[in-house]
């Protein structure tokens, strides 16, 4: 069971979350980057990712939260992140990231914050979560893989997949949805909801943790 960095993204969550509350955003930053299909975010952030979209980046907030957050592709991935893992000061709203992607064949969160994955598609889509926060995803693809460690909630029940692959590992909380086959492992004391009836189940739990059906 892995808790690296737990410590550090639980307090910048809480400090991303008491921004949430803060006035209105003062202003919209357009980011220009060659074409991607997959995503890793590393910060503190409030993100947005539509999928079958024109290809987009907007970031939104101060000037001195902006300038804290480095985005770059590299083979295909961007990558957010902020300048030397500074955070948002209480003064600072926390920023806000849209993404508009025609395809997004992966994901990964090593960071805090509240993340919605709008719309994903196609034969196969993975998601690596390592950190503190919310993560909600929905669309409909062939096979979905999910790795979950740290603490922190995926609910991907919107997410309509005919094959899915689990490994929660933590103390987090998971929701999927698979038609056909689901293959679950739960190594800690984290919790897995499945729904939508597959046909072959595979469930291994190591520790207090759990994987039930949610209908």
């Amino acid at each position: 069971m892995k808790h690296t960095g737990s410590t550090h993204w639980i307090a910048a969550l809480g400090t991303a979350l008491a921004c949430l509350a803060m006035p209105a955003l003062a202003a919209d930053q357009v980011r220009e980057f060659p074409a991607f299909n997959s995503i890793t975010s590393q910060g503190a952030f409030s993100l947005t990712v539509n999928a079958g979209q024109k290809q987009s980046v907007t970031l939104s907030g101060s000037e001195t939260a902006l300038a804290k957050i480095e985005t770059k592709v590299v083979d295909g991935v961007l990558v957010l992140s902020m300048v030397e893992r500074t955070h948002f000061s209480n003064d600072e709203k926390m920023a806000r990231i849209t993404i508009n992607v025609e395809q997004l064949g992966q994901f990964q969160m090593e960071g805090a914050g509240k993340t919605e994955l709008n719309n994903l598609s196609g034969e196969r889509f993975r998601l690596n979560y390592q950190g503190v926060g919310l993560l909600r995803a929905t669309g409909k693809v062939q096979t979905f893989v999910l790795k979950a460690e740290g603490v922190g909630s995926v609910n991907a029940r919107d997410l309509e997949a005919q094959h899915v692959d689990v490994n929660l590992q933590g103390v987090g909380s998971v929701q999927v949805r698979a038609k056909e086959s689901l293959r679950a492992k739960v190594d800690g004391i984290g919790s897995l909801t499945y729904y939508g009836k597959p046909g072959r189940i595979s469930k291994t739990v190591d520790g207090i943790g759990s994987i039930h059906a949610g209908e």
